[in-house]
């Protein structure tokens, strides 16, 4: 990180929480400011008119941006794309999250990995008896919101519910985690992430995924997949942070 970059010094946080200096956001242990990571973007989720954290300067709204280190991921105040160029403490500017997404995918949304992953996934679902119903990148109309949302792969399980599949092979955006999570919790569809595979160091964005899902997190690897098709139902690599394990879906995932 060069010393002569611009960064946020002091955000003004929500009582009680109150000042939080750019010193003592550096000093957080990765849990601590994760947490306050994914609360600021979920609040900026429901009300942008009201965020959770301002610049002291300026009072615009701000986030929480990962800076990657060699020795990993350094935590630093940013505003949101829309913040004041005028102020004193401007950084710069962010991608909105469409023109990071472009940026990503170079215009492809979907690789054939991608789609192959997801087609597995649901062929092995409905090999399980208690498979009422399944899609793959199908429109999901929405209870309460005013606009639905395209699951990669969209399950109904008898006796256990609705399930959101997000296969996810590269970086995910944190405001995208916040807002797939505010609506299928709203919708009272359980959200499952899963990944094919994991980079080391991680990535930020599976970091917020595991930080704000807790315990919904998956990897679906080769290994993985020939475990499936040799047991007849989907069996995932579960992700609690720290504590690899293993779990079988649907059997103990619960919405």
């Amino acid at each position: 990180m060069s010393s002569h970059q611009r960064t946020i010094l002091i955000a003004d946080f929500e009582l009680p929480r109150g000042t939080v200096g750019i010193e003592q956001l550096m000093a957080m242990p990765r849990a601590a400011w994760g947490h306050l990571r994914s609360q600021i973007n979920l609040r900026w989720q429901q009300d942008r008119s009201n965020p959770l954290a301002r610049c002291r300067l300026c009072e615009g709204g701000v986030f929480i941006r990962s800076q990657a280190t060699r020795d990993g991921h350094i935590p630093m105040f940013a505003h949101f794309p829309d913040g004041s160029k005028t102020c004193p403490w401007y950084d710069g500017g962010n991608l909105h999250p469409d023109d990071a997404r472009a940026a990503q995918y170079q215009g492809h949304q979907e690789s054939a990995l991608h789609r192959r992953l997801c087609s597995t996934i649901r062929e092995l679902a409905k090999a399980d008896q208690r498979h009422i119903h399944s899609a793959v990148d199908t429109y999901l109309r929405p209870a309460i919101h005013k606009r639905g949302r395209w699951p990669d792969v969209y399950l109904e399980m008898e006796a256990l519910g609705r399930f959101a599949l997000e296969v996810q092979l590269s970086k995910p955006f944190a405001p995208e985690i916040a807002a797939r999570h505010l609506h299928y919790d709203a919708e009272d569809v359980a959200l499952l992430w899963i990944f094919n595979m994991l980079e080391d160091p991680m990535p930020q964005g599976f970091h917020d995924v595991i930080t704000m899902q807790r315990g919904n997190a998956f990897v679906f690897d080769n290994e993985a997949e020939t475990a499936s098709f040799e047991r007849g139902h989907s069996h995932l690599e579960m992700l609690p942070e720290g504590r690899p394990g293993r779990m079988a879906l649907p059997q103990t995932c619960h919405p």
